[in-house]
């Protein structure tokens, strides 16, 4: 591909938003496989849609195949296929949640070295070469699937003492039916989900201007702090999501709860110390810069705790013939999220700055308690 860097760059934006597009309907489709046909079919589309994709890259000279090879990955759901299959295998409650997690963990680790990965293989000159051996592996996958048990849709334990005990999925239904009660079910925890996750994109999108601008940080310091901010959430998800949800309440409804004021209050502190001319600005960039990581660390932890614990709740009450198209909605809510989030949040962040930013951050999230527990008790 030819061009500028600057219509290189609006280009590869269009492609992006095009793929989250894409991949938000295919999250939709590739619930219904799983309900309809099982997670192993599922997986076996996901892994193929990887290889096509990947191949189509490997070959790719302009811009229009560029976005042809998105356009299989509407069928990449990986993380959606393994959160649906987790639900059928465990039981809920602690064990659900700390599997959840450990899944949470593994998709940090490949999202944090396969970057790394594929610029070390580009260095060498060839650059598709990631691509090649992308698609490669994506076909071992595809022969790994074959050896999962023939029965992963049917070997859950029978435990459920919720509301999903008392009404049944037909597979049968057209899947907007099926969608419904699904949303019937779910509804306000969804709700919760994704004005949370637009909240915390909002205060994502604008992370690497504060942190070249306002903080001084070269792009090898910024690139370092986002992979490890990334990394440090997800793996610490693997050990603290299960002690966390003991400590934050019996229900997994107070867990979510608790979680979503934890970082609507954090999101509000960080306001109150980035106000103009407050005392932390005038400690040094060293000093502000150091208090800014923290705090973004420590939401990471909460971020991650709260997305599982969200899930961990929803699989608990739909029922199991449904929680493909459980899995699909909440994908593409995320989807949905990672779009509107950093609109709203860069526009935010031009008009009041980052104090204004943070502490819209925090009334969303404490708008999203107050209107689930209404939901809730409505239900």
């Amino acid at each position: 591909m030819k061009g500028d860097g600057q219509d290189a760059t609006l280009a590869l934006g269009r492609v992006e938003a095009f793929f989250s597009v894409a991949q938000g309907l295919g999250s939709l489709v590739m619930g219904y496989i799983l309900d309809r046909f099982g997670v192993k079919t599922g997986l076996t589309v996901n892994f193929l849609a990887c290889a096509m994709q990947y191949y189509i890259l490997s070959i790719t000279s302009s811009l229009e195949m560029l976005y042809l090879s998105k356009v299989p990955g509407m069928m990449m759901g990986g993380f959606l296929c393994a959160q649906t299959a987790i639900a059928k295998v465990t039981a809920e409650g602690s064990e659900r949640i700390q599997a959840l997690g450990r899944l949470t963990s593994s998709y940090t680790v490949g999202g944090f070295f396969g970057p790394f990965l594929g610029g070390v293989l580009g260095s060498s000159g060839d650059y598709f070469l990631g691509a090649k051996l992308a698609t490669a592996g994506s076909l071992i996958a595809v022969g790994l699937v074959m050896l999962l048990p023939a029965d992963l849709d049917s070997v859950a334990p029978a435990k459920n003492d919720s509301k999903a005990g008392k009404v049944d999925g037909n597979q049968q239904e057209s899947w907007f039916r099926q969608a419904a009660l699904v949303l019937s079910l779910a509804g306000p925890l969804l709700m919760t989900k994704v004005v949370t996750g637009i909240a915390n994109n909002m205060a994502r999108s604008v992370q690497s201007v504060i942190l070249k601008n306002d903080l001084g940080f070269d792009e090898a310091m910024m690139g370092s702090m986002m992979s490890g901010q990334f990394a440090f959430g997800g793996i610490a998800n693997a050990f603290l999501l299960a002690p966390l949800a003991k400590l934050l309440g019996e229900k997994m409804e107070a867990v979510v709860w608790n979680c979503a004021v934890i970082m609507g209050s954090m999101y509000i502190v960080e306001a109150m110390l980035f106000l103009p001319n407050s005392l932390p600005l005038n400690l040094g960039s060293g000093l502000v810069g150091g208090i800014y990581i923290a705090i973004a660390l420590f939401l990471a932890v909460f971020q991650y705790s709260l997305a599982t614990s969200i899930t961990a709740k929803t699989q608990s009450i739909v029922p199991k013939t449904l929680l493909g198209t459980l899995m699909g909605i909440e994908h593409a809510i995320f989807a949905i999220a990672g779009m509107l989030g950093p609109l709203a949040g860069t526009t935010l962040f031009n008009t009041f700055g980052l104090s204004g930013l943070c502490l819209s951050c925090g009334l969303l999230f404490f708008a999203a308690v107050v209107a689930s527990k209404k939901a809730t008790k409505l239900c």
